[in-house]
């Protein structure tokens, strides 16, 4: 099972129990996928989980064992056209990439739909180009640990 962020206070009925509160969700969220519109719950960076957080600082860290254990045994990673599958290969890619360039990384927004919490950052840096909007697309398991991450340009309209 895959973390959920989505609040009943975002419901669009009135919420007259936690049971109802869950019924209303449920509902409302039946009717947008039915018609296509996935809904989208926007996060502040307080409200990010343990893991994502975890994420962006141990990198800002340089900390590879820390980034290394945000993740389960055989968790996914999707960069630059290739896949790391387990955690053998994505400490490879941690390994390799971690030190590349010195950047700085600025919030931006975050979201979840459907399973998948999308954490926006501006990166500036010594790398090509010097400025970028990323969305990091985090997958996380009931214990909170990474399950799959993949990037985005943080313009796109929906998480993937």
């Amino acid at each position: 099972m895959v973390l959920s962020f989505r609040t009943v206070s975002r419901a669009s009925v009135p919420v007259l129990s936690l049971a109802s509160a869950a019924a209303a969700v449920s509902t409302h969220e039946m009717s947008h996928r039915e018609e296509g519109n996935p809904v989208s719950t926007e996060l502040t960076s307080a409200e990010l989980p343990a893991a994502v957080r975890g994420f962006v600082e141990g990198w800002q860290a340089r900390d590879a064992d820390d980034v290394e254990a945000l993740f389960v045994e055989n968790a996914v990673v999707s960069d630059e056209g290739r896949t790391y599958r387990g955690r053998p290969e994505i400490r490879t890619w941690i390994d390799s990439s971690i030190n590349l360039f010195s950047t700085t990384v600025t919030f931006l927004r975050a979201r979840e739909m459907d399973g998948v919490l999308g954490a926006s950052y501006r990166l500036e840096g010594d790398f090509p180009g010097g400025v970028v909007d990323l969305e990091y697309q985090f997958r996380l398991d009931d214990n909170g640990q990474i399950v799959q991450l993949d990037f985005a340009d943080a313009d796109a309209d929906g998480v993937a």
